[in-house]
């Protein structure tokens, strides 16, 4: 990780952003999920995350996963699994996971190899990053 992508931590939460966080499950996601929004607010030079800080970095992922395409053939279990990630984040997961599989030098996503991505992910704290 750079240090563009690291977040400071002084940085404050209001009351109300803590309780939206927690709407993100537990673990990799909402470790994520808080790293970016605090990359966001300090980029922007705020010293507190408020909810409406959380809805624009939603709304960003939103605008990079519309933009998102599959190039690679995925199971029909993989793909079902796909399907229960909210909309907002679906694309940039699949872009994440097919760059995963490219470097692995595999052309089909399996449910396993959607395990493999994430275990990595949670690993390396590398989402975006080869």
């Amino acid at each position: 990780m750079t240090d563009e992508d690291t977040a400071s931590s002084d940085l404050d939460w209001t009351p109300e952003a803590l309780a939206r966080l927690e709407h993100v499950p537990a673990g990799m996601m909402r470790n994520l999920t808080r790293q970016r929004v605090e990359v966001l607010a300090a980029k922007q030079g705020k010293s507190s995350v408020t909810p409406d800080m959380i809805e624009e970095k939603y709304h960003q992922w939103e605008e990079g996963s519309a933009r998102a395409a599959s190039d690679l053939v995925w199971t029909a279990e993989a793909t079902e699994r796909v399907q229960r990630i909210p909309k907002f984040v679906r694309g940039m997961i699949v872009k994440a996971v097919e760059d995963y599989a490219a470097r692995e030098g595999r052309g089909e996503v399996t449910p396993e190899m959607l395990d493999e991505a994430k275990g990595f992910w949670g690993d390396t704290g590398r989402f975006h990053h080869p």
